[in-house]
């Protein structure tokens, strides 16, 4: 689930792994989480949400690790991995494939 400042509900995604990390952009219009390793079909996932739409914009298996954070950038809708001593990776939603 995500909420507003307010506290009100803005998404509901029914996952089934764990998130492990998740991010809200500074205007508050995506949201980003990575889900743990399991048995189902949402192991190991990157997801984007547009929380205006209510919608998914991409699921991807990220390739840069367990990052220490996501932040995302809400001109471009680039996901960055902080994935600390290695750096930080992009993913861009032009350039990956939707689920």
């Amino acid at each position: 689930m995500a909420f507003d400042g307010a506290g009100r509900q803005v998404m509901k995604a029914g996952l089934s792994a764990n998130v492990i990390v998740s991010a809200i952009s500074v205007g508050g219009r995506y949201g980003v989480c990575q889900t743990a390793r399991s048995s189902t079909d949402d192991s190991v996932k990157l997801m984007l949400f547009d929380l205006t739409k209510g919608t998914r914009v991409y699921t991807v298996v990220p390739e840069a690790g367990w990052p220490k954070q996501y932040t995302v950038d809400e001109t471009t809708a680039e996901v960055i991995a902080h994935l600390g001593e290695l750096g930080s990776f992009v993913y861009a939603a032009c350039r990956l494939p939707t689920s």
